[in-house]
């Protein structure tokens, strides 16, 4: 499963202040908004729930006949099937909130369906549309662009954790590269579902892209997807109990696994600690930086007309410069940051960022790698501060709205932004389905 390194820090509270106080944030990082076009998660109550139970019927709109073997199912999920001979399906799934109903055909329009949360039962008469292709003249060829963007594409979609190096893209001659040069921005499309089998968990994943862009410049990689997984087949004992400990070792420090662990407030007690960031007060930066101006650039005249602890206050203002946040070290209750709206329902509301730290075990060697904490591959980690070798992760509301979180864990809008070891973790090498159960067995599931 590839190299990994495991350091253990036994870190008292006075100890965890002062590192976080030198906590570094690293320019690798890279801002991610990813939409799984859902609204809730598959909740894992072992409780009786009641279903959600659909059925339909999948035509052509051209001339109302029925497409036999379209693929329907609930989003990011295992649940999903195909049409028959008659374009006929029928699905039933948890009832714990709204879903999202996804049909799509090779060729055509996907179509998605917005099921209540009270509903019941649902009959469909859905009609997709010949899919139209526009993009011929700007995309570039299959073979040469990914020669050229294969491996970015690999990194930013797949992952560059330990379990990326199982998880292969089986088609992807169907992807299509663009890439914008006035805004060095990178597009990716798939002319078909792509389809992933990923080794590390157990997983084959069909992938219906809607869209995928990353710009070089910033590092802001966009993309939304529709996924349904199924189960791969296992050859041995051994394959179950892989697959059951990697799942559960991405799953802990995971969004998935802090979203769920506000419901009954146990984030805490489930290894998170959520901290402030505080922004600069720009307006002592901009004192000293005009002293400074006002010398028209003679820094050594100026230094000499101060006394050594002005001096070494001018210092440590200027070099945190107007950039630079810092870490309230009082870490947050529940009520500081999110709210209760139902049984079902949580809103995430605050101002400026929130620091996500994961204590449940170290950060993986890879995510080391990847944000500088580790100079290069197959370096020996030589970092002594036990707060950069966590999973430390950022949240930010882009449109300064409270969002909502439901019971299972999902978001129901895309307008939180993560950096951090969420955004690096948030990869389809990592990915678990909505329904992923943390306490499942699956040497109990006749899984073979």
């Amino acid at each position: 499963m590839g190299q990994s390194i495991t350091c253990v820090f036994e870190v008292g509270m006075e100890e965890e202040d002062h590192c976080l106080k030198s906590l570094i944030f690293s320019s690798n990082f890279i801002f991610l908004k990813c939409i799984y076009s859902l609204l809730v998660l598959i909740g894992w109550s072992l409780t009786a729930i009641s279903q959600i139970h659909v059925e339909g019927i999948v035509t052509r709109s051209s001339d109302g006949k029925p497409l036999s073997g379209a693929s329907v199912y609930f989003e990011h999920t295992t649940v999903g099937t195909v049409t028959d001979s008659s374009g006929a399906f029928s699905l039933s799934v948890t009832a714990r909130g709204p879903r999202q109903l996804i049909v799509s055909y090779i060729g055509f329009q996907r179509h998605v369906e917005n099921i209540g949360a009270g509903t019941a039962e649902r009959f469909f008469n859905i009609k997709l549309d010949k899919k139209e292709t526009t993009l011929q003249e700007v995309v570039v060829k299959a073979d040469d662009g990914w020669r050229k963007w294969g491996t970015l594409f690999t990194d930013l979609f797949i992952g560059t954790s330990a379990y990326a190096k199982h998880c292969t893209i089986l088609n992807k001659e169907k992807l299509r590269f663009v890439y914008a040069k006035a805004t060095n921005t990178l597009h990716v499309y798939a002319d078909e579902p792509l389809m992933l089998e990923n080794q590390s968990l157990g997983y084959s994943i069909r992938i219906d892209m809607e869209k995928f862009s990353y710009e070089l410049n910033t590092k802001y990689l966009f993309y939304e997807i529709h996924s349904f997984y199924q189960q791969l087949r296992a050859e041995s004992i051994g394959d179950l109990k892989k697959w059951e400990k990697n799942r559960l070792d991405v799953y802990k420090g995971s969004t998935m696994h802090f979203y769920r662990s506000l419901f009954d407030s146990s984030f805490i007690k489930q290894g998170f600690k959520v901290y402030r960031m505080i922004a600069p007060d720009l307006s002592e930066w901009e004192r000293i930086s005009v002293l400074y101006h006002q010398y028209a650039g003679n820094t050594n005249d100026f230094e000499k007309s101060v006394n050594k602890d002005s001096l070494k206050y001018y210092h440590k203002i200027l070099k945190q410069g107007p950039d630079n946040e810092t870490i309230d070290t009082d870490s947050l209750q529940f009520h500081e940051f999110a709210s209760k709206q139902d049984s079902a329902t949580i809103s995430l509301n605050f101002n400026g960022r929130l620091l996500v730290m994961y204590t449940g075990k170290d950060a993986p060697y890879e995510y080391l790698v990847a944000t500088g904490v580790v100079a290069a591959p197959g370096q020996p980690v030589r970092q002594t501060n036990p707060v950069l070798l966590r999973e430390n992760s950022f949240l930010e509301l882009t449109d300064h709205l409270p969002i909502e979180v439901y019971k299972t864990g999902a978001i129901k809008n895309d307008d939180l932004l993560t950096t951090g070891y969420f955004a690096w973790l948030n990869k389809m090498a990592t990915s678990l389905p909505f329904d992923y159960n943390p306490q499942e067995v699956l040497l109990k599931t006749g899984n073979r």
